[in-house]
């Protein structure tokens, strides 16, 4: 009998039925039946045996029918299966490798295996760790696999989103989302269907199947899209397509409506129909970025995995037999077993902090050290107390960067209507702590002008074959000109003193101003704002005036 007991009153009961919700295309294998009459209690039983595999809830409604023909309020019934370890683990990589490794060398990681459980519930599914059977050997087991943190959920078929963009009103249609369902990464990518494509599928799905999902770690994933393509990045390593890993399913493509828009929403997914949010995330997001119409280059997304503040290892000379080192892959976590207290004392001294950004962050850093200790004669193991130590970062003094040039030039008329060089002599110097140096990297330079070029007589031209050649990309507008890409100051100076500005009615404006700015580290450190003035001659206009007349 379910708890609450099932029970109408009111009315003599003669049947009660069980409804099928609209949208569950799931067959129902129960039924009810009337248990006592009187008393308005019913019984409800499975006709097939359930499989937990297969399915995990069902969601139905009942109503209980009067013996004069009228109908009760329908109330909802949810039944979860229980799990029954039934399932084995079983490898999912090839259970046999060979592998040849190099005497005397230390590997971090050798070989990546995983196993997986068939039995639906964490209870009875989930992998807890890794046990080496064999003995005498000089390895170890991880069950740690390699942003976005996300632990296993109970409900494994439950979509997890991390971002969504949905109908906003009357239909749940979802036209692009991430998400995570049955521990794997899934991208949704449903287009919009176009004049005489209504009846072609498409690749509208792409679900990768990873450890990384749901190992409650922290990682780094990118995606990088040029349709039908997918590019996936995970902690700064293209993934490698297997057979059938990513499964990519294709749908119809969607058919536009007037009268919809779109909500786009990050940690769950908008229903509109219900107006409410759903499929919401069980873990942590960080960083999430979108580019439109970009992809980023491989070599950026691993610089961003990649931490700047690693621990470093010694070297592997002095590491005597019996000991072994293993580091994480974020290098912020050594682990150092063996049996000689000497060895592991002088390991641990060797142990380096090592920080490779050129203006670190000022302040304290603290190592803990964890040490525990096993007898071999009766395997009793003590952890040691806790030790700290702090490493402190000084401040190291920030660079300052000062455009200079001559502020104001005069032009004769003519000169504007062929086009004049604007920052023949601009210099960029990078002083820091007293000392310049233009052996720097600038990321960036700008030119702004006000009030915006007229393009009916102006125009500003850059040096493009130089641009490619230095691979900066220069963006014109009646604006001025943005320049991005990580070149050398001196190499910046030459493509800044090539921009030539054209006017092909210089009477218009006695004067020109250009306000130039460049900045470094992500716009970290800005320049000043140096201003260069043109104007031309007017008596030389009126001269020439004359001379036409």
């Amino acid at each position: 009998m379910f708890t609450p007991p099932i029970r109408a009153i009111g009315e003599l009961v003669c049947f009660f039925e069980i409804v099928r919700h609209h949208h569950n295309n799931v067959d129902i294998p129960f039924e009810i039946e009337v248990w006592n009459q009187d008393a308005g209690t019913a019984l409800l039983s499975a006709i097939n045996p359930l499989n937990c595999e297969q399915i995990q809830n069902y969601q139905f409604e009942i109503e209980a029918v009067s013996c004069s023909g009228t109908y009760s309020q329908r109330i909802a019934i949810n039944i979860r299966v229980q799990d029954v370890n039934e399932f084995s683990p079983r490898w999912i990589t090839n259970s046999n490798p060979k592998i040849e490794l190099k005497q005397g060398q230390i590997y971090n990681e050798i070989i990546k295996i995983e196993a997986f459980d068939s039995d639906c519930s964490s209870k009875y599914g989930d992998i807890c760790g890794y046990e080496i059977q064999s003995k005498g050997h000089p390895f170890s087991i991880s069950k740690n696999g390699y942003g976005l943190k996300h632990f296993r959920n109970g409900n494994k078929h439950q979509k997890e989103h991390v971002m969504c963009k949905a109908d906003d009103h009357r239909k749940n249609r979802h036209h692009f989302g991430i998400f995570i369902r049955n521990c794997k990464l899934i991208l949704l990518l449903r287009q919009t269907c176009k004049e005489g494509e209504e009846n072609i599928f498409r690749p509208a799905e792409w679900r990768w199947s990873m450890p990384e999902v749901c190992d409650g770690e922290w990682h780094h994933y990118a995606l990088n899209m040029n349709f039908p393509e997918i590019t996936l990045i995970v902690d700064g390593e293209k993934w490698i397509n297997e057979s059938n890993n990513p499964e990519i399913i294709d749908d119809w493509p969607l058919h536009p409506t007037k009268d919809l828009k779109t909500k786009i929403t990050v940690g769950a997914c908008w229903q509109g129909s219900e107006g409410k949010l759903k499929h919401g995330f069980d873990g942590y997001l960080a960083g999430l970025t979108i580019l439109p119409g970009i992809n980023e280059h491989i070599e950026v997304l691993k610089c961003l995995h990649q931490c700047a503040e690693t621990l470093q290892v010694p070297a592997s000379l002095d590491i005597s037999q019996g000991t072994e080192i293993i580091i994480n892959t974020g290098e912020n976590i050594i682990v150092i077993d063996g049996n000689d207290r000497n060895d592991i004392t002088k390991l641990i001294q060797q142990v380096a902090y090592l920080n490779t950004q050129e203006f670190p962050s000022a302040g304290k850093r603290t190592v803990a050290i964890n040490t525990r200790v096993m007898y071999s004669n009766n395997n009793k193991t003590i952890l040691l107390s806790n030790q700290k130590t702090e490493i402190n970062i000084i401040s190291v003094p920030e660079p300052t960067i000062k455009i200079v040039g001559t502020d104001n030039f005069f032009r004769e008329y003519n000169d504007f209507k062929l086009g004049v060089r604007i920052l023949a002599d601009l210099h960029i110097i990078i002083s820091s702590n007293g000392a310049y140096s233009n052996n720097n990297k600038m990321e960036s330079c700008s030119i702004h002008i006000n009030p915006a070029l007229n393009p009916d007589h102006e125009e500003l031209n850059v040096p493009e074959s130089l641009l490619r050649m230095l691979n900066i990309e220069g963006k014109v507008s009646d604006e001025g000109v943005n320049m991005d890409g990580g070149e050398m100051v001196y190499n910046y100076e030459r493509v800044l003193r090539q921009v030539t500005y054209t006017n092909k009615k210089p009477a218009y404006y006695l004067n020109r101003q250009f306000k130039i700015s460049c900045s470094q580290m992500e716009n970290r450190f800005i320049s000043n704002e140096y201003v260069q003035t043109e104007s031309f001659s007017y008596l030389s206009f009126l001269l020439e005036g004359k001379k036409w007349n």
